[in-house]
């Protein structure tokens, strides 16, 4: 089923969006009309070639996708409880837990050729077949004492004492898997186990990008913005506008670029700027990178860059 920009515009609340090549794209979406009786449809869309088509829905809340594998195209959607959207060719549905409640689910992401899932009481989750996952929290949760009395409410204080999530999951360029989180944790991939590193804040940290520099750059609230790498991590400073709550961040073409839900910003040398659009700030909240184009998502905005300009895909 194709659409016209128009009718995707008018139906459709974006949530996230990836480039799977120069003007092919694809992109979780709710359905516009359910999300303000408080239901959730999520819509699998596809813009190629400056035509709207739909590849699948499922009837939960999405909140991010990944591509697992560009030929043949591998689609996953991750929903807030854990439910799992697969395309390849054709739709079809896993969880990535069949036995006890998790999330909610912050996010997804490919790396290499693994699948991560991620979220709140740091819930992680590895993709080991096409339909099945497996925890993958070694390291990030205190285990539960096997001798002894069990004393539950040490327990509960020490639970709540130790909240966490995880909001985003990178690799440094050619190195380590690192994980980001609330309150400013950072957690080191060891193989199989993840150890947390000191980190130059306290804040919410909600998305990561690897650059070409083989460092990681980390953006949260309050305006946060860190850089690093294994176990060493440091604020960047900038000048401009303060205190902005960044959602995501993308590297393209040795600039870093930054959403934070009500505009795009781009950091140039050590000052950050607003990208604009007809005098306009450009709203965003997602953003995706290749070597030739960035892609911004918001609620109800699709634009897309070369580096020379920009294109609203949804006129």
């Amino acid at each position: 089923m194709s659409f016209d920009a128009r009718h995707v515009a008018d139906t459709f609340v974006f949530v996230a969006g990836k480039i799977i090549a120069k003007n092919r794209y694809v992109f979780a979406a709710h359905d516009e009309e359910l999300l303000a009786k408080e239901k959730y449809r999520t819509h699998l869309l596809l813009y190629e070639d400056g035509i709207w088509s739909e590849l699948a829905s499922f009837n939960w809340q999405s909140v991010g996708l990944t591509i697992a594998v560009k030929e043949p195209l591998q689609i996953l959607v991750l929903g807030r409880d854990g439910q799992v959207g697969i395309f390849e060719g054709k739709p079809s549905q896993s969880k990535l837990e069949t036995k006890r409640p998790i999330g909610p689910m912050r996010g997804i992401t490919t790396i290499g050729s693994t699948a991560y899932a991620y979220g709140m009481k740091r819930d992680v989750f590895r993709r080991v077949t096409s339909t099945t996952w497996q925890p993958f929290d070694s390291g990030m949760k205190a285990a539960l004492p096997t001798k002894g009395k069990i004393d539950v409410s040490a327990i509960i204080r020490d639970g709540i004492k130790n909240m966490g999530g995880i909001n985003s999951i990178s690799q440094v360029p050619g190195g380590a898997v690192h994980a980001f989180g609330m309150r400013g944790e950072i957690w080191k991939l060891l193989k199989t186990t993840w150890k947390r590193v000191d980190s130059p804040t306290n804040v919410m940290l909600q998305d990561s990008t690897p650059r070409n520099d083989g460092t990681v750059w980390v953006c949260g609230q309050l305006g946060t913005l860190i850089s690093g790498s294994d176990n060493r991590w440091k604020n960047e400073t900038y000048s401009g506008p303060e205190g902005l709550d960044f959602r995501a961040i993308a590297e393209f073409k040795e600039q870093i670029y930054l959403a934070d839900g009500h505009s795009l910003r781009v950091l140039v040398k050590d000052e950050l700027k607003a990208v604009e659009m007809d005098d306009q700030l450009v709203p965003s909240s997602d953003l995706d990178a290749s070597r030739s184009e960035i892609l911004s998502v918001a609620g109800k905005e699709v634009i897309v860059g070369d580096g020379k300009g920009w294109k609203n895909l949804l006129e």
